[in-house]
């Protein structure tokens, strides 16, 4: 692991609930989705990219350790909203962009450095 790593590993293992190193994002499309070529791009991008289904542990000797997953199932959640009012949108996905990132328990309770949690 790298020392950045270690680092963040650290971090988590104090205050495992803090989100300020956590990113989301809701995407407003406004024309035709392949939701299955949506979720099966995003599949192979995880499969590529080692990092994405990395996550960090500790050995023998309590040491942070990377575990490099060989697989992981990428979960996503498609909302069709495109009857919504824009307060009917920001209602369901949480409030206006400043209240979410300002939810750190709903991000954190998704998220968690020593588990698959893409």
């Amino acid at each position: 692991m790298s020392e950045a790593q270690k680092c963040l590993w650290f971090l988590h293992q104090i205050a495992p609930n803090n989100t300020a190193y956590n990113e989301y994002n809701a995407v407003k499309i406004n024309s035709p989705l392949d939701i299955e070529a949506w979720k099966a791009t995003w599949q192979r991008i995880v499969e590529r990219h080692s990092i994405l289904r990395t996550t960090y542990g500790t050995d023998n000797e309590g040491e942070p350790v990377q575990i490099v997953h060989p697989t992981m199932n990428v979960p996503m959640q498609v909302i069709d909203a495109k009857g919504w009012s824009e307060e009917a949108m920001q209602r369901g996905l949480g409030g206006s962009p400043h209240e979410r990132l300002h939810q750190d328990t709903v991000k954190a309770r998704n998220f968690s450095l020593c588990r698959c949690s893409l």
